[in-house]
């Protein structure tokens, strides 16, 4: 076993212990308490190790086994790191993830290709994410009104609220950017949810939501229309 690999599966004890996503800074001062500094530059011998063995990262090339995957892509300033075995295939359920955030972690799309994931796996997890991460940044309350009624969600006593894709994913092909980034991903109660995919009087919520999101949207290379996703709506 090398260094590094012996160091991963010390990350990874860490991560089972603490049972929730930790930053580089943090799972550096836990390492350290628990097993001492592993070389003199120890932050770059921890940061490669989990590198090595995590889900999105260039390393993967090498055929290591994955232990860890982020919660945001490569870059991001403030990203946390969690272990693989969390995750289910269940796309739509950031139960999982909701549960074990101890802040919203900074996420930045950086523009990102929509074909830039290599795995179904991976486009996965990071669904969840991108869908937790956005409902966190959001406050758990309705973007069309913060006043709407809910619940509180038994896996984190935060306010319920569900995540919605404002571009729909289902219209990918349009775009050569990414659709499945929290920008493009919007916080709704339970009605006003349903009455998006449902409900005949929804051009006043879509509107709103299109206002409040469009400026975003165009930054990441994603910019539309109302009119155009009006057709997306059927309206």
């Amino acid at each position: 076993m090398t260094k590094k690999d012996e160091i991963a599966l010390n990350v990874r004890k860490i991560l089972l212990i603490e049972n929730k996503y930790l930053s580089l800074k943090e799972i550096y001062s836990k390492y350290i308490d628990e097993y001492g500094k592993p070389g003199i530059e120890y932050d770059s011998y921890i940061r490669g190790s989990i590198y090595k063995h995590c889900l999105d990262r260039d390393l993967l090339s090498d055929g290591n086994e994955i232990y860890f995957y982020s919660l945001s892509p490569k870059g991001s300033h403030g990203n946390q790191y969690g272990l693989i075995e969390w995750n289910n295939d269940n796309i739509d359920d950031v139960e999982d993830i909701l549960s074990r955030l101890s802040c919203v972690p900074q996420y930045d799309s950086n523009n990102v290709p929509a074909n830039k994931y290599f795995s179904s796996r991976e486009i996965i997890i990071r669904r969840k994410a991108s869908m937790a991460i956005a409902l966190a940044k959001a406050n758990y309350m309705c973007e069309t009104d913060e006043s709407h009624p809910s619940f509180i969600r038994k896996s984190n006593f935060k306010n319920y609220t569900e995540a919605h894709h404002l571009i729909p994913l289902a219209f990918q092909s349009d775009f050569e950017y990414s659709l499945d980034i929290p920008e493009n991903i919007v916080s709704l109660c339970s009605n006003c949810h349903n009455q998006l995919h449902y409900g005949v009087e929804k051009k006043e919520i879509l509107k709103k939501l299109y206002d409040e999101r469009k400026d975003d949207l165009e930054k990441n290379k994603i910019g539309i229309s109302f009119e155009q996703l009006c057709k997306y709506y059927n309206l």
